[in-house]
């Protein structure tokens, strides 16, 4: 029964290819409030499933609701961002979650609208709840495409109990926190009840407000606020940060919509993306924080976002600069954004587009002078960086081969030739009828040699291709230069060996770019054809394609070295190269370092089996849900040396009051482990998850003796 999220993710990818659309239920709840109240609606996955995006349109009843004041989505993990436009009673809400964390917790909303209702509604009157989730798919971590179903609901206006808001509503907040929870109807002797938080003791300040205060810290993002009155009537509300604007700029910015953040905190990062964008800051914390933002142009920019705000211009970039880097003094929330033409929807760049900073500054320019390593696709792959002129096809000018004497014959693949193949001739200095060249397929030009009777020297050629007048194309010629050998030449590798060294970072897959070094491959004569064979977590590749047709490589070449290794560690590894009897490796050295990580986020921590959000109790097998957490791969126990379970797991370590866990499962948003026996407390217990020695923040679980 562990890994709920996990498993159902696992069971959609396997059917995905017999089941294309999987099925995902949607409920809106039932809720009532007085005329002049505030109702929070709430959305729920009927059966728990990982959703990793989705878009869904809400519009309520003008003639009984106000304008809607907050709108919030949950992840289990921590990781959900979006930014919601809102106009009045229409909402338009969209959503992403990596993890798949939207969902995935029974008990927990997809999202929640709060909204007041008009102080003249009709006492009894119903406004019918219904969600438009066409606009968009919605999404499960796999790239599946939801079957989605909804079931209404319905607001009534009656009662007199309601919540309006919870505050702080977000962030970790200390123990000893006074919360405030704002409503009506608070009976002296109604009760208080908080999912997943410890609370030490909460006082009905009047009809319209409760405190409470934290044991111990604590995460109030969806954790259910619950308020019951001695007559059984019941409100249950979930709170999220309410950000204020920091200044003017931001509060017009945002008159149309909202943003909203994943927990995840940095204190430093670069955007890692188009230079375009623009930066949004919020603060969820009790104190100032400063933010200074390193310009392309090496101008800095600082601002300061007050606590519990947020800030959508930093500084007054003027629009000719750029954002290089980011740091803060303390950690923060960052997104990036970009705005259509109409300003609304905002796009969000979340987790994924914000990296660390302190990547290593780019190699020095060769002093070959050779050009950048064409982009690339993927990893061992290069892009063809050469435009194909209308009327003109582009030749490679000259070729060269070295054969040893009595060799057969070698062939080169010259250039794409199209469809604008014409009449090849040969000439040659010496040697005689020893050079040609054909197109054997219309597609590109084969030019070879054979050194047949040929003696030891250096021989020159040109091959030239006559077209068509009507092709409108010129003669063109290729210089073809012939070395033949007594003996193979010895291949050289300049430099003689290659050291990388930069850092990896949590949250930012892969190794840094542009870290490519060149090492070119000589020979003496020049034109040795030669191969590439590579070991370890390094690759090299040739700038060998012209158009789309690959030719043979030949010396002297240019290769660009990529490291891959992206954990950790010190690697040894070597690039060979080999070509008629001879060969050549090159040493080359890795070093990869941890770089600056965001702290892991500690989303929930709830029962194994119930995926239930509630107290723990020593023995109990519990999952914890976050952001950074763990390992990228899943990694299941491993036994320690006295047979028990392993408290380390892939660099991951959790402890509860300072006493680690055996850990079962581990993964980037998850973890199962064991609460262990001895937690001093009674009451509470302090969780932390340290991932690469980056620790999270402690979060207070109450604790019950035993679970059920």
């Amino acid at each position: 029964m562990m890994r709920h999220c996990v498993l159902v993710v696992a069971l959609l990818a396997t059917l995905g290819t017999a089941k294309a659309n999987p099925a995902l239920q949607l409920i809106v709840s039932n809720e009532s409030a007085p005329a002049g109240g505030t109702v929070q609606v709430k959305v729920f996955a009927v059966t728990p499933t990982p959703i990793a995006s989705g878009r869904v349109l809400v519009s309520f009843d003008p003639s009984i609701f106000g304008s809607i004041t907050q709108v919030a989505f949950f992840s289990a993990a921590g990781d959900a961002y979006g930014a919601p436009t809102i106009q009045g009673t229409m909402l338009d809400l969209n959503f992403q979650s990596a993890s798949g964390g939207v969902g995935c917790l029974p008990g927990l909303p997809v999202f929640t609208v709060t909204i007041p209702i008009l102080a003249t509604a009709s006492p009894g009157a119903t406004a019918q709840i219904t969600l438009d989730t066409s606009p968009a798919p919605w999404m499960d971590p796999n790239g599946n495409a939801f079957a989605v179903q909804s079931i209404p609901g319905a607001v009534t206006v009656s009662g007199n109990l309601w919540i309006g808001n919870v505050t702080p509503g977000g962030g970790v907040q200390p123990a000893g926190t006074a919360v405030r929870v704002a409503g009506s109807g608070f009976n002296p002797a109604a009760t208080l009840s908080v999912s997943g938080v410890s609370v030490s003791s909460f006082e009905v300040v009047s009809p319209q407000e409760i405190d409470f205060i934290l044991r111990a810290p604590a995460e109030l993002t969806g954790k259910r606020v619950r308020v019951q009155n001695p007559d059984g009537s019941v409100v249950d509300y979930f709170p999220s940060f309410r950000p204020v604007p920091a200044d003017a700029a931001t509060q017009q910015f945002l008159s149309g919509g909202a943003m909203i953040f994943p927990l995840r905190t940095w204190v430093a990062a670069t955007p890692g993306i188009p230079s375009d964008v623009n930066l949004a800051l919020q603060n969820p914390s009790a104190v100032p924080i400063d933010v200074t933002v390193n310009g392309g142009s090496g101008q800095t920019y600082q601002s300061t976002v007050p606590a519990g705000g947020i800030l959508t211009v930093v500084g007054g970039i003027p629009a000719g600069d750029y954002m290089s880097a980011i740091s803060a003094s303390a950690p923060i929330q960052i997104v990036t954004y970009t705005v259509p033409p109409d300003q609304y929807p905002i796009n969000l760049g979340g987790i994924a587009t914000l990296f660390p900073v302190q990547a290593l500054p780019p190699p020095p320019p060769s002093s070959s002078g050779l050009p950048p390593h064409p982009r690339r696709s993927e990893r061992g792959s290069t892009l063809a960086a050469r435009p194909k002129a209308a009327q003109q096809t582009q030749l490679l000018a000259t070729l060269e081969f070295a054969l040893q004497e009595g060799s057969p014959p070698s062939t080169q693949r010259a250039y794409d030739a199209g469809a604008l193949i014409g009449i090849f001739s040969s000439s040659t200095d010496s040697g005689g009828n020893w050079l040609s060249g054909t197109s054997p397929d219309l597609r590109y030009v084969e030019i070879t040699v054979n050194p047949a009777g040929l003696v030891p020297g250096t021989y020159q050629g040109t091959v030239t291709i006559t077209y068509n007048p009507a092709v409108g194309q010129e003669p063109q010629q290729i210089a073809v230069t012939l070395y033949v050998l007594n003996s193979a030449p010895a291949l050289t590798l300049a430099p003689p060996n290659l050291i990388f060294s930069y850092a990896v970072y949590q949250g930012s897959p892969g190794t840094p770019d542009e870290i490519d070094q060149i090492m070119t491959v000589n020979s003496n004569p020049p034109g040795a054809a030669f191969e590439i064979q590579s070991s370890g977590p390094v690759e090299a590749s040739a700038s060998a394609l012209v158009g789309q047709i690959s030719r043979s490589l030949v010396t002297p070449e240019p290769l660009y070295v990529t490291p891959s290794a992206t954990r950790p560690g010190i690697y040894d590894t070597s690039i060979t190269v080999s070509g008629s009897g001879q060969s050549a490796v090159a040493p080359v050295k890795i070093e990869v370092t941890a770089g600056p990580t965001p702290q892991p986020v500690v989303g929930a921590v709830v029962d194994a089996a119930s995926q239930e959000i509630g107290p723990v109790s020593p023995g109990e097998i519990v999952t914890i849900h976050g952001d950074l957490i763990g390992p990228p791969s899943s990694y299941g126990l491993r036994f320690a040396r006295d047979g028990m379970v392993s408290t380390e797991l892939a660099s991951t370590v959790v402890t509860f009051d300072g006493i680690e866990a055996p850990i079962f499962f581990a993964s980037e948003s998850e973890l199962n482990v064991m609460v262990p026996y001895g937690i001093p407390n009674p009451n509470f217990t302090l969780v932390r998850v340290t991932y690469f020695n980056v620790p999270s923040v402690e979060v207070g679980v109450p604790v019950v003796a035993t679970a059920p």
